[in-house]
């Protein structure tokens, strides 16, 4: 099922907030929250029923272009880390790494989500 390929509901809401707002394959309804996906078309548009529902790749791409924030998950014996950096300080014009607190044993997926939500919390601030 390609359900796991996009972004949950909450984060949706987040990255709505953080400005996100382009073309994606599926969609949420507002109403029930059920993800729907089409893959013969884009959903450029939202309406006052639904929100577009990015790809974890459409978002991380975003992070990149808009903020220049990237991940990086590696596996490190039994545990998979995630690491954020960001290309562009202002600062000192060097490359600055965010590592994550905790690594996440169970699969790619949860610190791919885990790393998702870590990105968004640095925006915010």
């Amino acid at each position: 099922m390609l359900d796991k390929e996009f972004v949950p509901y909450q984060e949706v809401l987040e990255l709505k907030e953080l400005g996100f707002n382009e073309p994606c394959f599926g969609y949420y309804d507002i109403d029930s929250q059920e993800l729907v996906n089409d893959k013969w078309m884009q959903h450029p548009n939202e309406s006052t029923w639904t929100i577009n529902a990015p790809t974890f790749s459409q978002a991380f791409r975003w992070f990149r272009k808009k903020y220049n924030l990237i991940h990086r998950i590696d596996r490190d014996g039994g545990w998979w880390i995630c690491a954020i950096l960001n290309l562009y300080d202002e600062e000192d014009q060097g490359t600055i790494e965010i590592y994550l607190e905790n690594c996440y044993p169970n699969s790619y997926e949860e610190a791919e989500l885990a790393c998702l939500k870590k990105l968004i919390e640095i925006v915010k601030k």
